[in-house]
């Protein structure tokens, strides 16, 4: 009867010249190779085909001679179970090379939840926006398992937001990420939400408003800053969204009519909205190649999808602005140019219900005076408007004194 395989036994063999397999008992070897390097392996048939078979453990003793026979053991409860325990070992070995699955990557669990979960339930203008966030804020987690993300992930996501002056947004997307990540734990493609103790940044009211010194810099710098440069120019004379002048097609231009017409699927109030042009908007719209029939006016892959991207645009918005002026001027967003817009416009002696319509508010002046104006587009006192505007800018921006302005308290500079 052979002698079982102790763990003396195994201090005593010594590398010969050739490779030594000494059985340890139940289809476990200890395999000694010349170069004194020992590892496990155990030997079986594979059920069905009946094939010879070999199932390495690792090195020893880094594994030792219990722990081998407990793997022994694992590997012969398969066997009985009518599986093939090398096979096992390949496929697991061949799914980790090729990295996580699709489904469990962040990319594929937010097309996931918003094909089951957002689109079927929710309103078709939530589901968008619910899109619109995950996909474009969820950006820098690209390639990642959402099991991986932890809070301290959530916090720098959420912090991005907040230092580039947008907490309401940071708010809104701490929402979206609860309600993902609770919907994954239903799908048991996650164990926690990571969200679950994190508090939406507090809500810092803004009030940064440019002065006509810092749009003229403004202005000079989207002269150098390119297609952006151009938003730019143009968010300024319309005092539109970021959004609504990003997503922007050159279908909704009538260049003829001079308008831009916003849909009311991408309003923020869900009404259609037109925006006259004045000829200072015409001009910049006129300097913007147009790339072979695409439909988006603003893009990064030549007007096949609208751009996203606007930090790395604004920094160099922002690093143009101080090379110009010899330094920068304190820290602005695009939502303050529309913020700017609509200050300098009653500075400029428009009536508050006109720069509301102009700015497409359905609240506040405007819902004062509907019953008595009974007109709720104000076409021609929007053109007006946009076109005093637009005047005023050409003027300080040519060194001239504008004397269409009416002197008003200034809230321009941060406080």
């Amino acid at each position: 009867m052979a002698k079982v395989l102790t763990a003396a036994g195994i201090a005593n063999l010594k590398p010969g010249a050739t490779r030594r397999e000494v059985h340890a008992g139940g289809g476990l070897y200890y395999v000694l190779q010349p170069s004194g390097r020992a590892s496990w392996a155990f030997r079986y048939r594979a059920p069905g085909s009946g094939i010879n078979k070999k199932l390495t453990f690792g090195d020893h003793p880094q594994i030792g001679l219990k722990q081998a026979r407990e793997l022994a053991d694992e590997a012969k409860a398969k066997l009985r179970a009518g599986r093939d325990p090398a096979a096992e070992k390949a496929q697991t070995l061949a799914k980790a090379k090729a990295g996580p699955a699709t489904d469990e990557l962040v990319e594929g669990v937010v097309e996931l939840y918003l094909r089951r979960h957002a689109i079927p339930n929710t309103r078709e203008r939530s589901a968008r926006e619910t899109k619109r966030i995950l996909t474009v804020e969820l950006e820098p987690w690209r390639g990642r398992r959402l099991a991986d993300i932890k809070r301290k992930d959530v916090f720098l996501l959420l912090d991005g937001a907040v230092d580039r002056g947008a907490p309401s947004a940071a708010a809104q997307l701490l929402a979206h990420l609860k309600g993902l990540f609770n919907w994954a734990i239903g799908r048991g493609i996650v164990e926690a939400n990571p969200c679950a103790l994190v508090k939406p940044p507090a809500p810092k009211s803004r009030a940064r408003v440019l002065s006509d010194a810092e749009v003229v810099r403004v202005w000079r710098a989207a002269d150098q800053a390119g297609r952006f440069g151009a938003l730019v120019r143009l968010l300024l004379l319309t005092g539109c969204r970021r959004s609504e002048l990003a997503n922007a097609k050159w279908s909704e231009i009538d260049m003829e009519g001079r308008v831009f017409s916003l849909p009311a699927e991408r309003s923020k109030n869900g009404q259609a909205h037109s925006v006259p042009l004045s000829d200072l908007a015409m001009a910049t719209l006129a300097g913007i190649k147009s790339e072979g029939g695409a439909p988006f006016i603003f893009s990064s892959d030549r007007g096949r999808s609208p751009v996203k991207n606007f930090d790395l645009p604004k920094r160099r918005i922002d690093r143009l602005i101080a090379e110009i002026a010899g330094e920068p001027i304190p820290h602005f967003t695009l939502h303050d140019i529309r913020r700017s817009c609509a200050s300098s416009m009653a500075g400029l002696g428009i009536a508050p219900h006109i720069v509301e319509a102009v700015l497409n508010h359905r609240s506040g002046a405007i819902s004062r005076v509907a019953g008595v104006y009974n007109r709720f587009d104000y076409a021609g006192e929007k053109r007006v408007a946009l076109a005093r505007w637009a005047d005023h800018i050409s003027a300080i921006v040519a060194g001239r004194r504008d004397d269409n302005v009416v002197e008003f308290a200034s809230a321009n500079a941060e406080k």
